[in-house]
C-alpha cells in the first residue's frame, strides 16, 4: 500500500478496488484482500471513478492539474484539466466525465480521453452529482454559496443555497438533490432549479449518502458527532456516532451504513439506530462497498493501509397490511431500532438473521404487533391487521347513560315512598304552650 490512501472505489467489470494514495502518487489495485498492482499516476491523487460506458477508471490528481486514465491495472493516458480536481463524476447517459476544478473555478468535461468542454462555475467546486431524472449535473460551489447546474456541455442555471455548499447527493426515491451547506448547518433540497427546503442538520454537514432501501438521506455532521437522517424534506432522526464523521457508505447486501470519521473506528447504522462498530486504522477516509464479495474497504489515511471486513448477509422481509383505507401511511418499528413507513399495502426491507419484535402504527387505527424470524432466507409476508382504534369521548357512552338513569330512578322511587308515608300518617304535633288569657285591662 502507498502513503496516505485517500479513498476507494469499486470497478464492477473486473471486481477490482482502486485506492488512490495521496502521499505516494500512485493507485493501489486490490482484488479481494490482495494488492495485485500499483499504478503510478499524477501528483496527490484523491479519487478514482469507474465509467461503465467505456470500462475506464478516471483518477483525479489534486496537485497535478490532470486526470489519469486506467484500464484494469494499466495506465492508458493523462487528460489535462484545471487546477485542484478532487472528485470525478460520470454521466451514464451521455458518457461524459465531469471534473470540478477547485482552484480554477471551472468544470472540465471529458469524453473518453479528451476534454470536450470547459465551463466556468462558481468558486471552489469540489464534487459533481448526476440527476438521472432530468439529466442535470449539479456542482456545489463552496465559496460562492451556490450550485451550478449543467446539462451536457451547457450551463443551464445557478441556484443560491446555504453557506459553503460542498457536496450533493441524488435521492432516487423522491427525485431530489440534497446539498450539504457546510458553514450554515443546513441541507438545501433541490428539484430541478428550485430550492424546495432548507433542512437544519448538525454542525458542519459533509458528504451525504442515500439509502435506497428506506428512501432516507444520511448526513454526517463533521463539526459534531452525529448523523442527521432526512426523509423527503424533513429530518426523521439523529444518530450519535464517532467524532467528526465525514463519509458514509451504503451496503446493499445487508442494508446497513458504515460511517467513517475522526476516530479509529467505523460506526454501523441500521435505520436510525447504531448497530455496532468496528475498529480500523487511524484517520479512516472515503470507503467503498464491493457488491461482488460483500466486503467493505476502508482506507486509513494515517496508517497507510486499508481495512477490509466482510459484512453479514441480509434478507428481504415483507409486511402486508389489511384493514387500512388505500394510501393511508403506516409504520413498522423493529426491536433493532429500525423504523420503516409506507403508504402501500405491501413493502419490504432488509434485515440480517435474527428474531425481531415489531410494533406497527397508523393514525386512527390499532394493531397488536408481534415477532418474526430471519434465518438464511427471505421472510414474510408478515400479515398486519388494522382495526379502527377505540376512542374515548369527552361525554358518557350509552351504557354509562343507562347506568346513571337507573340509579336516578331508584333514588327517585325511594324518595317518593318516604314522602308518601309521611303525608299519610301526618307529622307529630309540636308541644304548644298555654295560650295567654288575653290582654290585661283595667277593672
Amino acid at each position: 500500500m502507498g502513503k496516505g490512501p485517500f479513498s476507494a472505489s469499486f470497478d464492477p467489470a473486473n471486481g477490482f478496488v482502486y485506492v488512490p494514495n495521496w502521499g505516494s502518487d500512485n493507485v493501489s489495485v486490490i482484488r479481494g484482500t490482495s494488492i495485485i498492482a500499483s499504478v503510478g499516476v499524477g501528483v496527490s491523487p484523491t479519487s478514482a471513478t469507474y465509467d461503465g460506458n467505456n470500462g475506464l477508471v478516471y483518477v483525479s490528481n489534486n496537485d497535478g492539474r490532470n486526470v489519469s486514465v486506467l484500464r484494469g491495472t494499466t495506465w492508458v493516458g493523462s487528460v489535462r484539466v484545471g487546477w485542484g480536481p478532487f472528485f470525478v463524476t460520470v454521466d451514464p447517459e451521455n458518457g461524459y466525465v465531469y471534473v470540478p476544478n477547485s482552484g480554477t473555478n471551472n468544470v472540465s468535461i471529458i469524453n473518453a480521453t479528451s476534454v470536450v468542454a470547459s465551463l466556468d462555475v462558481g468558486s471552489a467546486p469540489w464534487l459533481a452529482t448526476y440527476d438521472p431524472d432530468n439529466g442535470y449535473v449539479y456542482v456545489p460551489n463552496g465559496e460562492s454559496d451556490s450550485v451550478s447546474v449543467i446539462n451536457g456541455t451547457t450551463l443551464v442555471g445557478t441556484v443560491s443555497v446555504g453557506i459553503s455548499p460542498i457536496f450533493a447527493v441524488y435521492d432516487d426515491d423522491d427525485g431530489l438533490v440534497y446539498v450539504s451547506d457546510h458553514n450554515s448547518g443546513t441541507v438545501s433540497v433541490l428539484r430541478g432549479l428550485t430550492v424546495l427546503a432548507n433542512v437544519s442538520v448538525g454542525d458542519g454537514p459533509w458528504l451525504p449518502t442515500y439509502d435506497p432501501a428506506n428512501g432516507c438521506v444520511y448526513v454526517p455532521n463533521q463539526g459534531g458527532s452525529n448523523v442527521t437522517v432526512i426523509r423527503g424534506t424533513s429530518p426523521v432522526g439523529s444518530v450519535d456516532v464517532g467524532n467528526a464523521p465525514h463519509s458514509i457508505v451504503y451496503d446493499s447486501g445487508n442494508g446497513q451504513l458504515y460511517v467513517t470519521g475522526g476516530s479509529s473506528a467505523v460506526t454501523i447504522i441500521n435505520g436510525t439506530a447504531v448497530a455496532g462498530s468496528l475498529s480500523v486504522g487511524a484517520d479512516p477516509t472515503y470507503s467503498v462497498y464491493d457488491n461482488e464479495t460483500g466486503d467493505v474497504y476502508v482506507p486509513n489515511y494515517a496508517s497507510d493501509n486499508v481495512s477490509v471486513f466482510a459484512t453479514p448477509a441480509s434478507y428481504s422481509v415483507a409486511f402486508t397490511e389489511y384493514g387500512l383505507p388505500s394510501g393511508t401511511p403506516w409504520q413498522v418499528e423493529l426491536s433493532s431500532g429500525q423504523s420503516f413507513s409506507s403508504t402501500s399495502e405491501t413493502f419490504s426491507f432488509l434485515a440480517p438473521n435474527g428474531t425481531y419484535t415489531y410494533s406497527v402504527s397508523a393514525n386512527g387505527f390499532a394493531s397488536p404487533g408481534g415477532q418474526f424470524t430471519v434465518s438464511g432466507s427471505n421472510a414474510g409476508p408478515v400479515p398486519v391487521s388494522f382495526a379502527t382504534a377505540p376512542t374515548r369521548s369527552s361525554g358518557l357512552s350509552s351504557l354509562d347513560y343507562l347506568a346513571v338513569g337507573g340509579v336516578v330512578l331508584v333514588v327517585a322511587t325511594i324518595a317518593f315512598l318516604l314522602y308518601y308515608r309521611r303525608r299519610r300518617h301526618g307529622p307529630k304535633p309540636p308541644i304548644r304552650p298555654d295560650a295567654p288569657s288575653g290582654p290585661r285591662g283595667s277593672q
